[in-house]
């Protein structure tokens, strides 16, 4: 988990179910503590070679996000090689960023 521009381990899951369950739900806390609306935030999520196993889970981030009551638009981008590198050719997870406030 990136919080605040350093990396922290969000823990440790045995099996792709349960490490995608651990993604969900440390989204799904950050998001309830962070923000009431979706115009808050963008979010999307991010995956190396496996788009099917990408739209799977954006519909599941999609339910989540359903439950939290916000509702935004979920794109899926691909992971580059950097990233690749360090993780093997099957990364899946969500980014999120908080919005910049607008000017009055």
């Amino acid at each position: 988990a990136l919080r605040e521009g350093e990396i922290h381990a969000a823990g440790v899951s045995m099996g792709r179910k349960k490490s995608l369950d651990k993604v969900l739900s440390t989204a799904k806390g950050y998001l309830s503590e962070n923000f009431s609306r979706g115009e808050d935030f963008s979010i999307t999520v991010g995956y190396g070679s496996d788009h099917e196993e990408a739209a799977g889970f954006r519909a599941k981030v999609a339910e989540m996000l359903e439950g939290l009551r916000l509702s935004t638009e979920i794109p899926i981008r691909r992971i580059g090689a950097v990233i690749g590198v360090h993780t093997g050719p099957y990364p899946i997870g969500v980014g999120i960023l908080r919005r910049a406030c607008k000017a009055i």
